[in-house]
């Protein structure tokens, strides 16, 4: 066994990393195409390298699928993926983040809703934790499409104060603004006016 297969201990066979290739769709050609063409834009070997670390691959053998030399040019493939990956996350603005959420959402709904649900025509009870899944789908769903959201509504109210100070001096303008205008004089001072509570 060579030194690259035996990378993190877990060599894998000769055969079994042609499988992984033929899976992935890694030719022959694509294994000897340079990565680093732009630096912006993830080529398909770094895509391939950060789908194996996502699979669980380790360094060691996302090395041998790739054909690459050693671990560390695993690492540095992964490495490279990662930063244009967050740069390509730092560039979508909200709008495309949520479309993106909604539509791994619904892929996600797609595959657990006929679970939680079952089948009576197949004999299939209905599953629970598929139920609860969907469920939380759901909550997710309506958070971020803004369902659930308080329904803010504007209303107009006037609201009259009773001041019973302001009212006597309103009443008293009114009057003498109306004497003014017609041919006597009315004058007057606010007088306290004893109320049904006061005593």
């Amino acid at each position: 066994m060579s030194e690259r297969q035996r990378v993190d201990g877990k060599p894998i066979p000769a055969n079994q990393i042609a499988l992984v290739q033929a899976a992935l769709g890694i030719t022959p050609q694509q294994l000897r195409q340079k990565t680093r063409n732009d630096k912006r834009t993830i080529s398909a070997r770094e895509l391939r390298a950060l789908d194996l670390l996502i699979a669980g691959a380790n360094y060691g053998q996302i090395a041998q699928v790739l054909n690459l030399k050693t671990r560390a040019g695993a690492i540095q493939l992964v490495q490279r993926a990662l930063a244009k990956r967050a740069a390509e996350a730092a560039e979508v603005t909200v709008p495309e983040a949520r479309a993106l959420y909604l539509d791994r959402l619904d892929k996600l709904f797609t595959r657990w809703f006929p679970l939680a649900l079952g089948s009576a025509k197949d004999n299939i009870p209905p599953d629970p934790m598929a139920a609860k899944l969907v469920l939380d789908m759901m909550t997710r769903y309506a958070k971020v499409t803004g369902i659930e959201s308080p329904v803010k509504i504007e209303e107009t109210v006037d609201v009259t104060i009773h001041d019973p100070d302001a009212q006597r001096e309103r009443v008293l303008k009114s009057l003498q603004s109306f004497a003014k205008r017609g041919s006597g004089v009315i004058e007057g001072t606010a007088v306290e006016t004893p109320t049904d509570n006061a005593a």
